[in-house]
């Protein structure tokens, strides 16, 4: 069940040095150099006494290697700092992200959208006015660990991601351990991985992910500065969110 934490932390060079670390209410931030990355902050139950490893003087792949802690708020540090090394407009284009009509990046649900289209679709995570961009176009079944309205509770996944035609899964799902459950119900599926917490890695691909949406920081500085406020969408404008798709057919292009 680790493979892909592993993975992922054994891509991140030996010599790389956290230069900066801060937490908000909703999102957490990891600096080595100019390179920044990010993940939304997840509390869970348990308060940070004592972190395992001095952020003072830790390296980025040492920092990286708390993503696999079970206390969530340490996992956040962690999966934050995955994402600084991963997640560049570099390593995006790499990886084939073409849209950059707008300089802040297509969001992820305008990006698949007509892709929905007739579609059963499963999201872990209720982002904001999906049910707007879904209206009409797709059968939209919403799992959420606290459900509220039309929500079914998380436990449903074993149920409803076998029989979805799609799956978009909130990149948080690797804080809190979820993740490779949730890619192994949805491997029949269109499987997105979404969000600031999520690694830009063809890693990702290996394990059945057919687009990764994530944020690539473009001003460390900035979102230091966002994160610190405790701005949530204010995030986005500290950098480009980027899709990019495990293949050049473009399953999820319009």
């Amino acid at each position: 069940m680790w493979e892909i934490y592993d993975k992922l932390i054994e891509g991140i060079p030996e010599d790389l040095p956290v230069t900066s670390y801060v937490s908000g209410s909703n999102w957490t931030a990891i600096r080595s150099g100019d390179r920044c990355g990010t993940a939304m902050t997840v509390s869970g139950h348990n308060a940070i006494d004592k972190l395992p490893v001095d952020l003072n003087s830790a390296t980025l792949k040492e920092t990286a290697a708390l993503a696999k802690s079970w206390n969530f708020r340490v996992a956040t540090i962690g999966m934050a700092a995955i994402n600084a090394w991963y997640n560049t407009m570099e390593n995006a284009r790499a990886l084939g992200h073409m849209d950059e009509k707008d300089e802040h990046g297509k969001n992820a649900f305008d990006y698949m959208v007509e892709s929905l289209a007739g579609k059963k679709v499963a999201m872990i995570g209720h982002f904001p006015n999906i049910e707007r961009l879904t209206e009409g176009k797709a059968e939209l079944s919403i799992l959420e660990r606290a459900p509220s309205g039309g929500d079914y509770p998380d436990s449903a996944c074993e149920y409803i991601l076998p029989e979805s035609d799609a799956v978009i899964i909130t990149g948080s799902a690797f804080t809190n351990k979820t993740m490779p459950r949730l890619l192994e119900l949805s491997k029949n599926a269109m499987t997105c991985v979404v969000g600031p917490t999520t690694p830009v890695s063809s890693i990702l691909f290996d394990y059945g992910v057919d687009l990764i949406s994530g944020f690539c920081s473009s001003d460390a500085e900035a979102t230091e500065k966002v994160v610190c406020q405790g701005i949530r969408r204010g995030l986005f404008r500290t950098g480009t969110m980027v899709n990019c798709e495990v293949t050049v057919h473009g399953l999820w292009r319009r």
